[in-house]
């Protein structure tokens, strides 16, 4: 973003987004890469559109955890008050 290379940015995005789906992150994790470059673009629709994403995915936020993937680990579980 700071070279200013709008193409590149969406490149990251969507490249971390596609990693987030094949390690098994969740919902959340597969578009809140966009969110801060939709408001460095300043266009309100894509950031709306980001934000409803991630409203409706913000159940998903530790699904990585119940990944087969991560089983190997000792990951801590997010607590639903969080």
């Amino acid at each position: 973003m700071e070279d200013g290379n709008h193409e590149m940015t969406k490149k990251l995005i969507e490249v971390s987004s596609s990693a987030a789906s094949t390690f098994e992150m969740g919902k959340y994790q597969e578009v809140c890469f966009g969110l801060d470059v939709a408001v460095w673009e300043k266009d309100v629709a894509w950031t709306a559109q980001f934000m409803h994403e991630i409203l409706n995915g913000i159940d998903t936020i530790g699904d990585f955890a119940k990944s087969k993937l991560f089983q190997h680990m000792v990951l801590k579980t997010v607590k639903p008050e969080f």
